[in-house]
């Protein structure tokens, strides 16, 4: 029998997901370029993942690694050479733990809050011209719509399909 309702395929469903997964990681890398670009054209010596580390320690500092490894959402290996390139540039210090000899607690130092004090305001600069053109109304849903995306992916207890 012919039906006159639309009718909502798999397909369509999935496209739909795999569109928004598509732009949310299409937009998350671009963000990456541009910000990593524009700090190194403006002179600084930070990542935006390094700004990222000492924004949290400017708040957390001598954080264990581990809990900086879960808060950044990066695995131990990676954190280490962020870490470990942060710490030869002067920014970051690890000291072991008093209470237990296998961890280690990361440090930020003058020279870390001076980097982090001097690209503050650049990033805030970026952020303004990547929001340009969108009005609060706009902004405000796309931060409600993001939140809703991070919330249904929090919410997933296994990895089903």
């Amino acid at each position: 029998m012919l039906s006159l309702r639309p009718q909502t395929s798999n397909k369509m469903i999935h496209a739909n997901s795999a569109s928004l997964c598509k732009a949310i990681g299409l937009t998350s890398k671009l963000l990456g370029i541009y910000i990593n670009d524009n700090l190194q054209l403006q002179g600084q010596k930070l990542t935006r993942n390094q700004f990222i580390v000492l924004k949290i320690l400017s708040k957390r500092d001598g954080i264990c690694q581990n809990d900086l490894a879960f808060i950044t959402e990066r695995d131990k290996t990676s954190l280490t050479r962020l870490i470990s390139s942060l710490d030869a540039k002067g920014m970051v210090k690890r000291k072991i733990a008093d209470d237990d000899h296998r961890k280690k607690m990361i440090f930020v130092t003058k020279k870390g809050v001076h980097n982090l004090q001097e690209a503050w305001p650049i990033m805030t600069k970026l952020e303004d011209k990547i929001a340009k053109g969108i009005d609060s109304n706009e902004l405000a849903n796309i931060l409600s719509l993001l939140d809703k995306v991070q919330n249904n992916i929090l919410s997933l207890k296994t990895a089903t399909v």
